[in-house]
């Protein structure tokens, strides 16, 4: 096997929108009727950054577009759904559900589950969207929905990314201050979403600078950048579903990625889409861009290089006057991902898995790393 591993993923960054809530909070939950107000503790993203158009440095965060609000009964069956306000749920009073014209009645057991960003081109869609999961009419079911990834998967799209509760329903509580004038209790629940993808990331690739007895790589050209081994589905739960796309060893590519204009003619591979931390070691502001799709978090996405051509100067063993030689078409297949000792089985959902940074898990490869074809 000649695929490549990474180790220390000190590369990987959090995308959670924010790591508070009240999820799963068992407070008191009783059967007393009283109202329902949703507050949204956290719609952006403040340890990373993303930049929506290609070729522009300024700062962008996650934007949170549309919502829908799931209340469900203690046995797991939906009692209640309406679109999110956007505005009323930001501020500090939080947003009221309503039933009709009437503020919506529940009871100290029920729990909450927020969509954000469903996947849809208008608001009208995203409304046909949310009926579509309400006429599940159960917890299970709205969880283990699924989404195709579409045109979520690029770097470009990743500001509007897909977003949910991150640890499953949240609880309810009765709301610290009361109003003691109302004859009901008034709930509440804060709820900080998170990204129901994860990432894969490319920021640099380069040829190692020592010979070690296997000859230098002089120059390459990449020709394309592919995923594979891949979800072509997502849940609204956070995890890959569908189909499992494999490409084996065949070097015709019909899944996610970018071939023929991606490439640089060096060692940089940014197309268009700037990489998404305010700060990378080694990369000038001025060029902070990477290759990168968004990939459902179940399994470990591979990626797969096709240099067109590589610049091979042998070793004297192999060639005793040592002239260049030209290699054409060949593949790299970064196959393994290390966090230390142990092996990223599962990429997990809202998290950044960046290779090639200077200084945090560089993609160096050598005359041996090369093959004939992908996932030798």
């Amino acid at each position: 096997m000649k695929n490549i591993k990474f180790f220390a993923m000190a590369a990987i960054a959090a995308l959670a929108l924010s790591s508070c809530s009240k999820e799963d909070n068992s407070n008191a939950a009783n059967n007393n009727k009283g109202l329902l107000v949703i507050k949204l503790d956290g719609v952006n993203t403040p340890e990373t950054r993303a930049i929506d158009n290609p070729g522009s440095n300024a700062e962008g965060t996650i934007t949170l577009g549309n919502g829908w609000v799931f209340v469900f009964n203690s046995d797991g069956t939906l009692y209640h759904d309406e679109a999110l306000d956007l505005t009323d749920a930001q501020a500090t009073g939080g947003q009221l559900l309503m039933e009709n014209t009437d503020p919506l009645e529940v009871t100290g057991d029920m729990k909450v589950y927020i969509v954000g960003n469903l996947p849809v081109a208008s608001a009208d869609a995203g409304a046909a969207e949310a009926a579509r999961l309400a006429t599940i009419g159960n917890t299970n079911g709205i969880l283990a929905a699924s989404k195709a990834i579409g045109g979520l998967q690029v770097a470009n799209g990743f500001k509007t990314i897909p977003l949910a509760n991150p640890n499953g329903l949240a609880a309810i509580a009765p709301a610290a201050t009361q109003d003691t004038s109302n004859e009901v209790v008034e709930y509440e629940t804060s709820i900080a979403l998170k990204p129901l993808l994860s990432r894969l990331e490319l920021a640099a690739i380069q040829a190692k600078t020592t010979a070690d007895n296997l000859g230098i790589i002089t120059a390459f050209v990449i020709d394309g950048i592919y995923i594979d081994s891949y979800y072509d589905e997502y849940t609204y739960g956070g995890s890959g579903t569908g189909t499992l796309f494999d490409q084996q060893q065949s070097t015709t590519f019909s899944g996610l990625g970018d071939g023929g204009d991606v490439a640089a003619t060096d060692a940089s591979p940014y197309i268009a889409y700037p990489i998404v931390e305010e700060e990378v070691e080694g990369v000038p502001t001025d060029v902070r861009k990477a290759w990168a799709y968004n990939v459902p978090s179940k399994g470990a996405a591979r990626l797969i290089i096709h240099l067109k051509s590589v610049t091979y100067t042998p070793t004297i063993a192999e060639d005793p006057e040592q002239k260049p030689r030209t290699l054409y078409n060949k593949y790299l297949t970064v196959g393994t991902y290390m966090d230390g000792e142990t092996k990223i089985t599962d990429f997990a959902r809202g998290v950044i898995y960046r290779i090639g940074a200077e200084g945090e898990n560089e993609f160096e490869f050598g005359p041996e790393n090369l093959d004939d074809f992908p996932n030798p």
